[in-house]
Order: structure tokens, then C-alpha cells, then sequence
């Protein structure tokens, strides 16, 4: 009988290393191990996958981009066929000069693989309608490989006409498969993002720009398709461009980089979902009408003294300002200390907010010499009063204006 229990054993051990068996997982690999489920790495790729392609100049595809590029460099298109993958990149591949790619080039993104745009350097990548640029992963599966980061301020990084996917894996802290970083700029126009483990593009920090950034499709992400770091950034958005109904998360998802600059949040057919508190400085916002903002748990809007934000709501298309979910009191305030005559909340309805400090009541808070113009507004669904302030705040009430399930009453409104 015990010798049977070993056995037994014995074998479930067995099959349990089966079950989690290593090697590697890449099919474009030359050791690719169909049974294997966890990859260790070990992937030797042939240089000439398929016996080997030669472009028309006899060239042997696909030729491997790798290393530092310091010198001004272009990436040809070799071959007409659709069919063939002219490049690949299995490592880092860091620009550091003026580097084109051509309309109609084909690149294979490793696991692994990332494409990072230095200082000094630019990636120009501009195709055609009919002959676009392609970087995709050597497998068909989100967050194969990693990104293509812009540490670089030239307007001659361009992404323009490309079908871009499999990306977004990890890459230390940066979970995004296109990446405009901080004091950098990249335009982005008529390109399609596909199958991302994360995010989409992603703006780093207060000073990235996105300059005639319009009609972009993004699909299958599993987290949201657009990651902004500042409100002010989504003046560069268009409402040309399409969040697909396949992506995990339906919503532009906006951080806490500070609001330094004027700003328009323009309508999208999306929301926008704040995830941070965020805080208006020395700028103008503009809410366009028909804009739809959900505020993440414990988040705010707080305008200082000198800067201004304007809800610009219709009869027609209201806008709405609310909880990501629905309970009373799940964010906290909007709260005002500016004078500015451009503090106007028109057509537009708030729900869920709470006041900030206990002792500053108010689910919109006045605070000092703040003024506030309002129509045709409502606030809802707060512990506290709808809108509150000392007796030097100046509330001027045009008209429309309610309030329902406020605990603590409309305050300054009637």
C-alpha cells in the first residue's frame, strides 16, 4: 500500500512539472517548445526566419535594428510584398540622431523590444492611406513587447499613418505602449494602437505635448486606451478619435499633474475619468459643452486664486460631473478661491462630491473672496451642502439652479 502511495505520488508530482513545464514560448523562435507554458528565456532566433528573404538590393530580411543610432539614418522600405517583415527588433533600439522610416515598412517587435527616442535623436514614421508603416509583435498577444518612448522635444517626431500593436508590456514604472515623456512632443495622426496589456499612449509628466494629435483608433487595451498626466493635456484630444468598444476600459484616464496652462477639455464620445486631485494655477479652463467627467474616490478639482474654471454647458448638451460610482459622498469637493468673473457653471450637474475639510462644508466650496456664477445647474447626492461659504464669497445665482439629497441643504442656494 505505501509503495502504491508513492507511485501516486510520485506521478501527480510528474505531471505537475509537466503542467508548468519551461521553456520557450515565441513560435518565431528556433527552439520554440510547443508543450512548454512558462518562458525562461532561452529563445534563439534565425537571423533569416522562413530560409531567409531577399529584398531586391540582395539584402537578407530581416535585418536586426539594434544598438545607439548617432548617426542621421533612414529605414527603407524594401519590399513590396505585404507579406514580409523587412526589420525586427528583439532589444533596445536607442535613437539618438534624425532617423525616417519609410510608408510600407514592416517591423517585428520581439518579446522584449522597445524603441526609445533620446534627447538628441527623432523618429519621423510617416506612411500613406494606402502604404502604411506596421510594428507589431512576432506573436499575436497583448503586451509582448514593450514601447516606443519620446525623450525628445524635436516636431519632427512624427507616428502618422501607422498600425502599431502588441505592445505595452511593462517597462519599469511605465505601463504604456506609446510614451510622450516630460518635456517632449510627438504628433500623432491617423494611426491605429492595438492589443496593449496597459495602456495605449501615455503622456509623463506636466510639459509633454501632443501637437495635432487627430483620428486615432484604439482597440483592445485592458486598461484605458489614453492615460493623460494633466488635465491641460486633453487640448490636444479630437473628437475624431475612436476608442473601439473592445477596450476593457471606455473612458480617457487623467492624472494630477498640476493645470499651469490655459486649458479647453473638449467633448469626446467618451469620458474623461479623474483618477487624481488636480489643482488649476495661473490658467483659464474651459469645459466645452457636453463633456462627461467621472471622479475617482477622494479626488477634486481645487482652483487657486489665480486661475478660473468654466462649465460650459447647454440645454442640449449638458455636462455632468460625477462619481465613478454612484454612492453619496465617493469624491470630495469642487472647491474655489478665485475672484476671476470666468468661475461659470452653466447647464451642468454634479453628483456624489463631499466637502474636503470638516470644517469647510460644501460640496462646492467658496473660499475668501471667491466668486461663482451659476445656471441651470444641479447638485446632488452629498453629505453635505450643495454649495457653501463665508458671507465674503460672492455666489451669483442666475437662475435654474437645484439641489437634491444634499444632507446638510442647498447652502448658498435657496
Amino acid at each position: 500500500m505505501r509503495t502504491n502511495k508513492l507511485i501516486i505520488a510520485s506521478f501527480s508530482v510528474f505531471m505537475l512539472m509537466a503542467c508548468n513545464r519551461d521553456g520557450c514560448t515565441d513560435q518565431s523562435a528556433i527552439n520554440y517548445d510547443s508543450k512548454a507554458k512558462n518562458d525562461d528565456g532561452s529563445c534563439v532566433f534565425d537571423d533569416t526566419p522562413g530560409g531567409g528573404t531577399t529584398g531586391p538590393g540582395g539584402q537578407t530580411l530581416p535585418i536586426k535594428l539594434t544598438g545607439n543610432v548617432s548617426d542621421v539614418t533612414t529605414i527603407k522600405d524594401i519590399s513590396t510584398d505585404p507579406n514580409v517583415i523587412e526589420y525586427y527588433i528583439d532589444g533596445a533600439w536607442n535613437i539618438d540622431a534624425a532617423v525616417v522610416i519609410e510608408a510600407g515598412v514592416r517591423i517585428e517587435m520581439r518579446s522584449g523590444a522597445r524603441i526609445l527616442v533620446k534627447a538628441n535623436g527623432s523618429l519621423n514614421a510617416t506612411g500613406t492611406p494606402s502604404n502604411k508603416i506596421n510594428i507589431a509583435g512576432s506573436q499575436n498577444t497583448s503586451g509582448y513587447w514593450y514601447n516606443i518612448e519620446f525623450n525628445s522635444n524635436n516636431p519632427n517626431n512624427k507616428l502618422i499613418y501607422c498600425n502599431i500593436s502588441n505592445g505595452s508590456k511593462y517597462y519599469g514604472s511605465e505601463p504604456g505602449m506609446i510614451i510622450v515623456s516630460d518635456n517632449s512632443q510627438a504628433t500623432i495622426q491617423n494611426s491605429s494602437f492595438s492589443k496593449g496589456s496597459d495602456f495605449g499612449l501615455m503622456t509623463k509628466g506636466e510639459n509633454a505635448k501632443l501637437p495635432d494629435f487627430h483620428s486615432n483608433h484604439f482597440s483592445s487595451f485592458t486598461k484605458a486606451p489614453i492615460r493623460l498626466a494633466s488635465l491641460s493635456h486633453s487640448s490636444y484630444l479630437d473628437n475624431n478619435t475612436i476608442l473601439a468598444s473592445d477596450n476593457t476600459i471606455q473612458s480617457v484616464y487623467v492624472y494630477g499633474e498640476d493645470v499651469n496652462s490655459n486649458t479647453t477639455v473638449p467633448k469626446m464620445n467618451f469620458p474623461y475619468s479623474i483618477r487624481e486631485r488636480i489643482t488649476f494655477y495661473n490658467s483659464q479652463t474651459v469645459v466645452q459643452e457636453g463633456v462627461e467627467i467621472q471622479m475617482a474616490a477622494d479626488t477634486r478639482f481645487k482652483v487657486t486664486s489665480n486661475a478660473s474654471l468654466e462649465f460650459s454647458g447647454t440645454a442640449a448638451n449638458p455636462c455632468k460631473v460625477i462619481g465613478e460610482q454612484s454612492s453619496k459622498g465617493f469624491w470630495y469637493d469642487v472647491s474655489i478661491d478665485s475672484n476671476n468673473p470666468n468661475n461659470k457653471f452653466s447647464h451642468t450637474s454634479f453628483s456624489g462630491g463631499r466637502n474636503y475639510y470638516g470644517s469647510e462644508t460644501g460640496f462646492i466650496r467658496l473660499n475668501g473672496t471667491a466668486s461663482l456664477s451659476m445656471n441651470n445647474c444641479d447638485i446632488s447626492n452629498s453629505p453635505t451642502e450643495a454649495i457653501q461659504g463665508p458671507a465674503s464669497v460672492t455666489f451669483n445665482d442666475n437662475g435654474g439652479n437645484s439641489w437634491t439629497n444634499c444632507d446638510g441643504g442647498g447652502g448658498l442656494l435657496p
